[in-house]
């Protein structure tokens, strides 16, 4: 599963182009007390993917996945969080945090049904994912709450 989502997060971070890239660059997400802002954005398949990658930090950087079943949405709702794999009206997420001693990965425990996103789906198809709270899992001993708000632009 972690080889999946590894490769969905690197052909999103090679097709970095879909979220804006102005002084608010798609939004955000927080993590054990860590702001990542987006700099790139793409969807691939039914997941959209971000990242805070830039020149100045290519060896330390974050990347997020918010997985739907099958397809990317249509329209706006609330998506319940679960872990892996999302059936329809539900979300996982997944995060590989990068730094100096390898990469972490992190997947959406599901918080037992009580966890959610909002989705708003503009009139072009653009996506904004907002939720609070989310539980993520390493898959041993590290688990923390994720805070995002990330809108896709382009």
């Amino acid at each position: 599963m972690t080889r999946i989502f590894s490769a969905i997060l690197a052909m999103g971070l090679l097709t970095i182009y879909s979220c804006k890239k102005s002084s608010d660059p798609g939004g955000s997400w927080s993590f054990e007390g860590v702001t990542y802002d987006v700099t790139g954005c793409s969807t691939a398949y039914y997941t959209l993917n971000a990242s805070n990658v830039n020149n100045n930090n290519p060896y330390s950087y974050g990347a997020i996945g918010i997985n739907f079943h099958s397809a990317l949405p249509g329209s706006s709702g609330v998506y319940t969080v679960v872990k892996n794999p999302p059936a329809a009206n539900q979300v996982s997420v997944q995060m590989i945090i990068y730094g100096p001693l390898g990469q972490v990965s992190y997947m959406s425990t599901g918080g037992n049904g009580a966890e959610a996103v909002n989705v708003s789906v503009a009139k072009n198809g653009f996506l904004t994912v907002s939720g609070s709270g989310i539980e993520m899992w390493d898959g041993s001993t590290d688990s923390s709450a994720l805070y995002l708000n990330i809108t896709q632009t382009q």
